[in-house]
């Protein structure tokens, strides 16, 4: 049903964060997203953190949530493009306007649906932490898998 599981990675400022799903009929589900400085690394090199300012909850160690975000520029489509900075991300994030700061994020491809009715409790399985947004992109995949899931009583 999906495609092997992909890694948390990081999208750093003035980067692209590229989902694709290649086989065909298949459409990103985001499985996570964060934006913010949460920790030092190759977008945030440690040298680049002042250290009198380290223990400034805004300045370092801070980042949102954005899989809610992420989830709607890109989940249910076969193939998303987000810059960084994000003006979206940009918004919801407790770190100072000016610092650099960077995306964090994990994606799968999820088969879409053709004629054959799709193993809702497989996806439900891979993503149990994610079921509302599974349940959004399915239902936008097709109206016939709401249907389904009405008449069979499916709880996501």
């Amino acid at each position: 049903m999906t495609s092997a599981g992909r890694t948390t990675a990081q999208y750093c400022d003035f980067e692209v964060f590229e989902a694709r799903c290649a086989a065909s009929h298949e459409v990103v589900v985001m499985a996570a997203a964060s934006y913010g400085r949460r920790e030092t690394g190759r977008c945030l090199p440690p040298d680049s953190v002042i250290e009198s300012l380290r223990h400034d909850p805004r300045y370092f160690g801070c980042s949102a949530d954005v899989l809610r975000l992420a989830d709607r520029k890109c989940s249910g489509r076969p193939r998303c493009d987000v810059a960084i900075p994000d003006s979206d991300f940009e918004r919801v994030t407790p770190c100072y306007k000016d610092s650099r700061k960077y995306l964090e994020a994990k994606y799968d491809c999820v088969k879409g649906m053709q004629q054959s009715t799709i193993g809702l409790s497989s996806v439900h399985h891979h993503h149990h932490h994610h079921e509302n947004s599974i349940r959004r992109t399915l239902q936008g995949l097709s109206g016939a898998v709401h249907n389904n899931a009405n008449r069979n009583k499916v709880s996501l």
